[in-house]
């Protein structure tokens, strides 16, 4: 798997963010970047110094790199938009139905699939589906007890 948070992704969800501020209509592929964006105002300096979007920032009470936090947004977000994997629908249903927000339900989500994803990096193993899935169906087990 590619590395998703590289200086490309960064270069890009810069020019998708600047044509949103601009008002530009933006194309079907960008669509949800820019859903994310849009929830994520707070990151809207880091854009405007480029570079610095990629590397950990203090934003409100967290450190975090605004592109990696949005980039898992839009990970999970359009695993939810084609459900796929199965579990993540049941999973994201069961933590809507326990009183998490959206937002709040996908970064649930998303630190299992985060988790995987960077230790793959870590280790130079290729991102394992089955770890995901298990993760999502230990969660699923985990909210239905």
């Amino acid at each position: 798997m590619d590395n998703i948070f590289s200086q490309q992704a960064l270069s890009d969800y810069i020019l998708i963010w600047k044509e949103m501020k601009q008002g530009l209509p933006c194309d079907g592929s960008s669509e949800e970047v820019v859903s994310v964006l849009k929830e994520h105002p707070e990151f809207d300096p880091y854009w405007e110094q480029g570079e610095a979007a990629l590397h950990p920032q203090e934003v409100g009470d967290f450190v975090v790199s605004p592109l990696i936090h949005a980039r898992l947004h839009v990970v999970i977000e359009t695993q939810l938009l084609e459900q796929d994997p199965d579990e993540i629908i049941t999973a994201f249903n069961l933590l809507i139905k326990q009183g998490e927000t959206r937002h709040k339900a996908v970064h649930r989500i998303a630190s299992i699939w985060g988790d995987i994803y960077f230790r793959s990096i870590r280790e130079a193993t290729p991102f394992s589906d089955w770890a995901y899935v298990n993760g999502l169906q230990s969660l699923i087990r985990e909210l239905s007890s």
